[in-house]
């Protein structure tokens, strides 16, 4: 006869009888949601990622303890405390929500789509060796769903899409599981070694080593479908770098800002080629070499407009560019280059626009900057 409970049944049960137990004995349960305070604010209504800094800022002295990490939702940067999440919007930077005293050491993702927040955190006292997690509204922190699982509270967040979260076995079989029902909805055996996950968009991209070759592959996030497959000769899996429209200049993650501070050298790839052929970006990896970062772009105009803006700065630091030039084109504010690309008070497209125009004619002048730059 075949049995009819699941371990995430058996964990739920066991979890339910230990409450109980927790509950009788007087024990503050660790299933709880931790405890939620909202500071009356709405959420403003854009996101300026370069204010991440200012929120890091105005939580120096915070009771709650270090930022441990930074991430973005649509509209808000979220931040991770030892045992507590908050979201903070920009613009003003002020705080919107948060979710502390959660009883353990705390994990937490936001999905692709940036609507919703996975917390996870390690369960105490009789519920140790749990990890609960969460799935929250982003604007507002309220509870969409709930779980328990046995996995570590890392693992549980660290692949994201907009509906699941990608849990890789082992073996290399990859698996998306809801957030909803935490139920698996498909998976994927890409059969390599060192395998690597990341969710960009509506993409999940997998890569690894199978042998003597380099194998990437992306999926649909939604069904698990093959979209696209590469491969390249080589024994070293590649790092996987995510840019989208809300990603942190000059963050920890940002893969512009690495790459251009020598990172290039080492052979990097744009999955699908969309920061196109513009002369001032520097040289992707050769032809048959498998590249040490591939680089994963949600948004090809975002993208290509940040590599413009932080080529420009490095081309006026090395000067290579007359600020005279950038000041004529209308590129300056307040006489210099803006940090990120909502610097400029006008169209970022259009500026962004401008300058690519005027870095394509100085590098068709002076050749490309990074020729004498060893690879």
């Amino acid at each position: 006869m075949t049995s009819k409970f699941t371990i995430p049944s058996l964990i739920a049960v066991t979890v339910l009888l230990v409450a109980l137990i927790g509950a009788a004995l007087g024990v503050l349960p660790a299933y709880l949601a931790g405890k939620f305070e909202s500071s009356g604010h709405e959420v403003p209504e854009w996101l300026i990622p370069g204010d991440a800094d200012a929120v890091v800022e105005l939580l120096e002295d915070d009771p709650r303890g270090p930022v441990r990490e930074l991430s973005t939702t649509n509209d808000g940067v979220l931040v991770v405390f030892d045992e507590g999440v908050a979201l903070f919007g920009t613009a003003p930077v002020v705080e919107v929500w948060s979710r502390h005293d959660l009883g353990g050491a705390t994990a937490a993702g936001v999905t692709t789509d940036r609507e919703r927040v996975v917390v996870a955190y390690e369960g105490s006292a009789l519920l140790s060796g749990h990890t609960r997690w969460l799935v929250l509204e982003a604007d507002t922190g309220k509870v969409v769903d709930a779980h328990w699982t046995a996995e570590a509270p890392r693992d549980v967040v660290s692949v994201l899409t907009a509906e699941a979260r990608i849990v890789l076995s082992d073996d290399g079989r990859i698996e998306a599981r809801s957030l909803g029902k935490d139920r698996e909805l498909w998976s994927h055996v890409l059969g390599c070694e060192s395998t690597e996950v990341a969710a960009v968009g509506a993409r999940v991209t997998v890569v690894g080593v199978c042998g003597d070759e380099v194998r990437s592959v992306e999926l649909s996030a939604g069904t698990g479908t093959v979209l696209e497959s590469r491969s390249w000769p080589g024994t070293e899996t590649p790092e996987l770098l995510a840019l989208t429209p809300t990603t942190i200049p000059g963050g920890a993650d940002d893969p512009v800002e690495r790459l251009l501070d020598g990172e290039w050298t080492q052979g990097y790839l744009d999955l699908g080629d969309v920061l196109g052929e513009a002369d001032y970006l520097p040289p992707r990896v050769e032809e048959g070499r498998a590249p040490a970062r591939l680089l994963l772009i949600e948004d090809p105009q975002d993208a290509r407009n940040r590599f413009a803006l932080e080529i420009a700065g490095l081309l006026l630091e090395w000067g290579t560019i007359d600020p005279e030039a950038l000041e004529e084109a209308g590129l300056l504010v307040d006489g210099a280059l803006p940090d990120t690309l909502q610097g400029w008070d006008t169209g970022v497209d259009l500026q962004s626009a401008r300058l690519h125009d005027l870095l394509t004619e100085v590098v068709a002048e002076q050749g490309t900057p990074w020729e004498d730059l060893d690879r």
